[in-house]
């Protein structure tokens, strides 16, 4: 896949990581963006973000999700279309599938309890099936020094410990939101743990796809 950035004649070839496969399946897709990449989607969303919402909220906002949001229009310029394009050939979904991008900041506190990404009840074709969360910034946070992990509280080794993907800037946690069957997949319950360290910096791009088209 070619670079999204203007004259840049770089190719990006990300490489898939299965970290889990029992009763869900969750994969890391390591090196999805070029760093420089990430770069400018923070840019373009510099003054953008509000306190993040949820759907159903009294007010929209939460205190189980205290991150702040930034809505990107949907092939909002060549560059954000070329990295829609790149998310939906890795989802194997068609575009015309994804909803809006999403992105989300955490600094010091700042977290997002565990939920699910489909909804409790759907119209037909308007599910979300698949979330693909690529992490655009991870100031202090790669080595898990610093929390602000991606975690997944249902899917949990011997030790009853949750798989955790902690924040790496260019690579992406995917996810299929479906069991086998279709139904929706309640163990692929995640949140965004707090960050901890002041230095700590967290920025995320979420992608979520439907069953049918967006629009």
């Amino acid at each position: 896949m070619k670079s999204c950035l203007e004259g840049d004649t770089r190719t990006v070839t990300p490489m898939l990581d299965q970290l889990w496969s029992d009763g869900a399946v969750v994969t890391r897709v390591q090196g999805i963006l070029l760093p420089e990449e990430a770069d400018e989607f923070v840019r373009q969303g510099e003054g953008m973000f509000s306190p993040s919402t949820v759907i159903g909220g009294a007010s929209g906002e939460s205190t189980g999700r205290t991150s702040n949001t930034a809505h990107i229009p949907k092939k909002g310029n060549d560059f954000v279309a070329c990295i829609e394009d790149r998310l939906a050939t890795m989802a194997s979904h068609p575009i015309s599938h994804l909803e809006p991008l999403q992105m989300t900041e955490y600094k010091k506190t700042q977290h997002y309890r565990p939920h699910h990404d489909y909804f409790p009840t759907a119209e037909p074709g308007k599910q979300r099936t698949t979330t693909v969360f690529t992490y655009l910034k991870s100031d202090n946070m790669e080595d898990g020094q610093c929390g602000g992990a991606t975690m997944f509280a249902e899917l949990q080794d011997a030790s009853g410990t949750p798989l955790r993907v902690y924040p790496k800037k260019g690579d992406a946690v995917m996810w299929s939101n479906r069991t086998l069957s279709g139904d929706v997949n309640v163990k692929t319950l995640h949140g965004g743990e707090p960050v901890t360290c002041d230095t700590g910096h967290k920025i995320g791009l979420n992608a979520w796809f439907r069953e049918g088209a967006w629009l």
